[in-house]
């Protein structure tokens, strides 16, 4: 489950890239209480599926360098590129590999980090991540 977990939150940003975006450098955390703030607002999530999210939210760190993405939940860490396909002032789209299948997210910039929109998930999915100090 915790693999699964990690896949299924963690698919933003898994790929490889030519594009460059240096928001994206950097260690972020998931935000479990902006997030299930949002999700429970939507009116789009059953009781069973918040409880379920509620259960892997906070727990995903992202480290990227700009070329690299390391994800890790508890124990589990996978490494792999970053993939960058459409890049703008206010947001980049990050293609990954989900179970041999190709998963396209939004990746939308706030001065604390970004919100990914979709992915795996779906379009109604929306989740936080807080940047960490450099000195984390």
């Amino acid at each position: 489950m915790k693999i699964l977990g990690t896949l299924f939150i963690g698919a933003v940003l898994l790929g490889c890239t030519t594009l460059r975006e240096p928001r994206i450098v950097g260690t972020f955390v998931s935000d479990k209480n902006a997030t299930m703030a949002y999700l429970e607002g939507t009116g789009k999530f059953s009781d069973r599926q918040l409880k379920v999210f509620s259960g892997l939210l906070g727990k995903l760190k992202i480290e990227c360098d700009g070329v690299s993405v390391i994800s890790t939940v508890d124990d589990f860490t996978k490494t792999e590129p970053l993939k960058i396909i459409e890049h703008t002032d206010e947001y980049i789209i990050i293609e990954s590999d989900f179970l041999g299948e190709p998963v396209q997210s939004k990746v939308i910039f706030t001065d604390d980090g970004y919100w990914e929109i979709g992915g795996v998930a779906g379009p109604s999915y929306r989740e936080k991540f807080i940047r960490l100090p450099t000195n984390h």
